[in-house]
């Protein structure tokens, strides 16, 4: 996803009820394996702002919730699936090593494992990944945020669409080094990305609160700035 539809989605996506997070009991079936379930997704949210691994903070559910079948374990990671994609689905699902996975892994992280599993793209695989960052308690996070990282710097090496698709990517894995205490890496990219000439006014004020916090070796999680907060520092 670009940069400047995240930084716009907190007031075009998640806005239906100012102020506040709902959620809505649904009836699903599974499509591996055809269970019947209920379960609890949300409704809407409202985003106040992100961090800066752009994680929506405020009345909201983020990452947005996914359904999980209850007795397999399968993520429904999208609307529809076709029938050759199911019957590549289900060997996979019904293994020991994904039954294991899922006693184990949050929902994004298993996401990721169907992504590679199915030769997703590896753009789609680094979001699942990093969004399995976000859920991830202070235990599990190194380890999730090693495997975002790694993904965002495999990116490197595929031409991004444009400036803010490839600047984004520069973002997170310096966010990722950052949040991991790599501080030489995130340092040396964020230096780099300061002379980028692409940059705009709010990626620039990213990379410049990146390099203090760097400097500062401070590694815990911190919130994109706002252009108005900078004008009155």
């Amino acid at each position: 996803m670009r940069l400047k539809t995240l930084l716009a989605s907190a007031s075009l996506m998640f806005a239906t009820h100012a102020g506040a997070s709902t959620i809505r009991q649904v009836k699903l079936t599974c499509p591996v394996g055809g269970e019947k379930f209920e379960t609890v997704l949300a409704g809407s949210g409202t985003s106040y702002g992100q961090n800066l691994d752009f994680r929506h903070y405020g009345p909201i559910i983020s990452p947005w919730p996914v359904a999980r079948c209850p007795s397999n374990g399968f993520i429904i990671y999208k609307d529809e699936f076709t029938n050759e994609e199911l019957a590549q689905l289900k060997p996979f699902v019904a293994s020991d090593r994904y039954q294991q996975m899922a006693k184990r892994h949050t929902n994004y992280y298993l996401i990721a494992q169907l992504l590679k599993y199915m030769n997703d793209s590896p753009e789609a695989i680094a979001d699942a990944l990093l969004k399995a960052s976000w859920e991830a308690d202070d235990k599990r996070y190194p380890a999730y945020a090693e495997e975002a990282l790694n993904a965002f710097l495999q990116l490197e090496q595929i031409a991004a669409k444009d400036d803010r698709e490839r600047i984004f990517r520069q973002l997170i894995a310096g966010e990722l080094e950052r949040r991991l205490q790599r501080w030489e890496a995130a340092e040396a990219r964020f230096k780099t990305l300061i002379s980028d000439p692409a940059l705009e006014n709010q990626e620039r004020a990213i990379v410049e609160l990146q390099l203090h916090l760097v400097k500062t070796r401070i590694s815990s999680t911190q919130r994109v700035p706002t252009l108005e907060n900078k004008k009155q520092k």
